[in-house]
């Protein structure tokens, strides 16, 4: 695990060392501000996950993968994805879902993310809003 120095921090960000210090006075400082604003976010999620019930809510995603993907095989026997399509795939799936949609989507553009978790509206949400604005406020094909 990388140490939580000013040059670790720094070199994470994509910024200048002495740049932190602009914003905090020391990484102590900033550690805090970690502790006291994201920890709890992170507490919401894991209480959210914790449990049997929980667990099962959770994964039923997962369990309905087959009859989806039928589902889908069905649907474009027949059809394609006219419409604008956006693809926006993160560790570990990675373009996996740009490759899928491809072969039955028309207007489809594939995004994928670097140095991103597996829910990337909670872990980049400031990225994936760049991506969707210009995309959700595109004019539609006449």
């Amino acid at each position: 695990m990388e140490s939580l120095t000013a040059g670790a921090v720094a070199a994470r960000a994509g910024i200048a060392r002495n740049s932190i210090y602009r914003y905090f006075g020391s990484i102590e400082d900033l550690l805090e501000l970690v502790v006291t604003r994201e920890f709890p976010a992170w507490i919401d999620v894991v209480r959210a996950y914790t449990g049997e019930e929980a667990l099962r809510c959770a994964f039923s995603y997962y369990r309905a993968l087959p009859t989806s993907a039928q589902q889908i095989q069905d649907a474009v026997v027949t059809a394609r994805l006219t419409m604008p399509t956006m693809a926006v795939g993160s560790h570990p799936v990675g373009t996996g879902l740009e490759h899928q949609l491809r072969p039955i989507a028309d207007g489809l553009v594939g995004h994928h993310l670097q140095d991103c978790g597996h829910i990337i509206p909670l872990d980049r949400p400031d990225v994936l809003l760049a991506l969707l604005t210009p995309f959700l406020s595109a004019d539609l094909p006449k």
